[in-house]
């Protein structure tokens, strides 16, 4: 027999094997204390009711065993079950996890949802949560309750030290985190068993909840907040006790319509750790930071400047009535004034926020030293789809970006320019050269109205998207998408390279030019040094192209048999081009040219 002779095996790991019956030797195994059968093909495990004797734990995670059978209850000395991801598991008999009573961790979640109501006047074939009471050694829970009226009224949650449980909706793949403690309500009305989750809840979701009262949460990390149509203020005006909240570190918030703030000036002594807040579908949210009285004071004499040390990643998404982070004096509505410090912050992403005119404020320049910093960490900048904004950084705000690396900016219809002009200032030029020494990734999108990158004095009406003033030293993703006033890329002056930008564009390897209908070619010939890292270009429906390289200007004395070389172009797509002539446009008598002529 299979295990004959191997009475003194205490732990044994059969995974993946199919087994419609287990062996009769396993019954052999008498000091066996632990038994993994993971994702295994199961039938019949009544044979693991002679193990009772010493056999703690059990792991039948992602097996396909439809029923336990009503044996495994007198696996008493049993303190791990493991039922995670049994998708088939349909019948857990009544009994069976009430005999277990040794039992310290459950694992269930979701593979098991049909809990029978205790009760109901009628006899039940299925386990009831009321069970769950005579397991009072249980310190570690995972659980799905799809219906939370299933719930004993004396459900003691007390001894729990790490929990994963969800009630009316499950958890999310995207969810799970490494934290051993995750609590989710979801259209549940809120009971005072709850509490003690709450406060050592990790990753607390909730959702539609009524009936939630005061509580502290002194472990909390991560919050969660979605669906509270009435919820107007998330704290009170004092602050809370010093123990709750000190560990929250994510804070999201998306559709709560009448919520008019997410906190006052002291919300950074408030969450003292957080590192990403996110903001979403709050239709009346007219400020993220409310000042209040006593701070407001203090603002008056430009005295204090309201901090967040910690903050990597913000984003403010679909608000339709903001008009300021924090709350400004200022008439001209600015997302980010001189009142607001973000020294780590990396990551910004705003969507729809019809009300912003500017990002940062004039004033914001004019800075204290704590608020020099500000901004100096950022990585990552998307503005998409805020109506009124006509740039998006001030020329004076660039020395704060100089760490930027990705860089988007989508249908923005009123945009004019990316980078304004900067202000004229007694005895200085204008012939700044302003360098994005990080960025690797640039993408303009459907800006119906941009007319330049950085708006420069010219008497040109006709701008390029960049000029001579501009470098990208190390940029090596542009996408050009639905700019109709677009009429050149890259300005002739660029030719006439400084030191300083003599290398920009230098080292473009994916470039994506798409909907541009002025634009006539993409590249002038005397560019095509700067583009030999070029490994994939795309061009599509730019309907008045006729090349793709544009005729090498003329200079006395030299010929025109130059040989155009892309050495490390990969991959190229030309689509949707109904005036394309040809890739180069070299001069000829004939009208009717190849596509590929022999200087390509």
């Amino acid at each position: 027999m299979f295990f004959d002779g191997m009475e003194k095996l205490t732990v044994l790991e059969l995974n993946e094997v199919r087994m419609l019956q287990l062996p009769p030797s396993l019954a052999n195994l008498v000091n066996l204390r632990m038994l993994c059968l993971n994702e295994c093909q199961l039938e019949d495990i009544t044979i693991l009711k002679d193990l009772k004797n010493n056999l703690e734990v059990l792991s039948l995670r992602g097996s396909d065993i439809k029923a336990l059978p009503s044996e495994i209850g007198q696996l008493t000395q049993l303190r791990l079950l493991d039922l995670r991801d049994c998708n088939k598991l349909s019948k857990i008999p009544q009994g069976v996890i009430s005999n277990l009573s040794r039992l310290e961790e459950l694992y269930i979640l979701d593979s098991f949802v049909q809990w029978e109501d205790a009760t109901a006047n009628k006899e039940r074939s299925n386990v009831s949560l009321d069970e769950l009471r005579k397991l009072t050694q249980l310190t570690t829970l995972h659980i799905h309750i799809p219906n939370a009226m299933l719930l004993p009224k004396d459900i003691c949650f007390e001894n729990l030290i790490r929990f994963i449980i969800s009630m009316g909706e499950s958890f999310d793949s995207f969810e799970y985190q490494s934290s051993t403690r995750m609590f989710k309500l979801v259209g549940v009305p809120f009971r005072d068993e709850f509490n003690v989750l709450l406060e050592r809840a990790e990753v607390l979701h909730l959702e539609k909840v009524e009936g939630l009262q005061k509580v502290t949460f002194p472990a909390l990390e991560q919050l969660n907040i979605y669906g509270l149509p009435k919820l107007t203020e998330i704290w009170d005006r004092k602050l809370p006790p010093p123990e709750s909240f000190k560990e929250l570190w994510d804070l999201s918030i998306w559709s709560c319509k009448k919520l008019v703030n997410v906190g006052l000036s002291n919300m950074p002594r408030q969450l003292p750790k957080l590192r990403a807040l996110y903001v979403a579908y709050c239709q009346e949210l007219k400020v993220v930071v409310l000042e209040n009285g006593e701070e407001n004071e203090k603002a008056e004499n430009n005295t204090n400047t309201i901090l967040f040390p910690q903050l990597t990643g913000l984003a403010l998404l679909h608000l339709e009535s903001l008009k300021s982070f924090c709350t400004s004096r200022s008439e001209r509505q600015s997302l980010f004034t001189s009142q607001v410090a973000f020294p780590a912050l990396e990551v910004l992403t705003i969507w729809e926020l019809h009300n912003i005119i500017e990002i940062w404020d004039k004033q914001i320049l004019i800075a204290s030293e704590k608020e020099s910093k500000s901004f100096c960490q950022l990585k990552d900048i998307e503005v998409s789809n805020c109506e009124k904004l006509v740039q998006v950084v001030q020329f004076n705000m660039l020395p704060r970006l100089q760490n930027l690396k990705k860089f988007n900016v989508d249908n923005c219809p009123r945009m004019e320019v990316i980078v304004s002009e900067k202000e004229k200032e007694e005895g200085t030029t204008t012939n700044d050269i302003i360098v994005f020494s990080q960025l690797t990734t640039l993408n303009l999108f459907e800006l119906v109205s941009l007319k330049s990158f950085y708006n420069w004095p010219t008497r040109y009406e006709a701008q390029p998207l960049f000029n001579h003033q501009v470098a990208f030293p190390v940029l090596e993703d542009l996408k050009l998408q639905k700019l109709p006033n677009m009429i050149e890329i890259w300005d002739r002056q660029l030719l006439i390279a400084s030191e300083k930008e003599s290398k920009s564009f230098c080292q473009l390897k994916d470039m994506k030019v798409s909907n541009c209908e002025k634009l006539v070619h993409i590249v002038q010939f005397n560019m095509l040094p700067r583009l030999q890292n070029l490994k994939k270009f795309n061009v599509d429906n730019c309907p008045r192209m006729e090349a793709i390289v544009s005729e090498k200007e003329k200079e006395e004395g030299t010929p025109r048999n130059d040989i155009i070389m892309f050495s490390q172009l990969t991959t190229l797509n030309l689509s949707k081009l109904v005036s394309l002539k040809s890739f180069y446009n070299w001069p000829t008598r004939s009208k009717a040219q190849p596509l590929f002529n022999q200087q390509v």
